[in-house]
């Protein structure tokens, strides 16, 4: 977050980008102490007390990464987009992380959630550099297999798994159970045709 924080107030978005794609923390829930909005407060709170920087009216400081949450085809933004506030000549501006750097103006991010820490089920088709997994306390039913290997499988050269070793024994364990009924309507008569 400090590196991002660091590229952002210096007006530079390649930095900024590289940055954000550098690390995330990755979290099975979205509610709770572990889970994804307390550790997005944590940080914000974090850089609010150790880096004061500038601040738009609504809120977007600078060096905030921001996750949109829904399609917004007018401004060009999809759902999943990371946008990240940077300084430009004194003057928050979001920077939409891509292949093509463009910035966005602040005033189009209408639904958006702060992206220091995303859900795992949300960082599916992601990946970072250095992913930092953090589990549930042992016995959340979330914790399954395929929960674990998304998460890992989320990191391209480093891996910090954050929990109990029970929990990440019950992970590894626990398979998850389909019961989509799928195979039960196939099954049944059909009508001739």
């Amino acid at each position: 977050a400090e590196a991002v924080y660091d590229a952002a107030t210096a007006g530079d978005p390649q930095g900024t980008v590289d940055a954000l794609g550098s690390i995330r923390l990755l979290c099975a829930h979205r509610r709770g102490g572990s889970g994804v909005e307390a550790w997005n407060r944590r940080i914000a709170e974090l850089l609010g007390r150790t880096r004061p920087g500038s601040h738009d009216p609504r809120g977007f400081a600078v060096g905030t990464p921001w996750l949109v949450t829904a399609n917004d085809q007018a401004n060009r933004l999809a759902n999943g987009d990371a946008v990240v506030v940077i300084d430009v000549d004194g003057h928050p501006t979001g920077v939409l992380a891509g292949p093509e750097l463009r910035t966005v103006p602040l005033s189009h991010l209408d639904k958006v959630e702060p992206f220091h820490a995303i859900t795992i089920h949300k960082s599916q088709g992601s990946e970072f550099d250095h992913a930092v997994v953090i589990l549930p306390p042992p016995g959340s039913p979330i914790l399954t297999r395929e929960l674990l290997y998304t998460a890992v499988t989320r990191a391209r050269t480093r891996l910090t798994i954050v929990g109990e070793a029970e929990a990440i024994e019950q992970a590894v364990r626990r398979k998850t159970d389909r019961a989509s009924g799928l195979i039960e309507r196939w099954n049944q008569p059909r009508p001739p045709t």
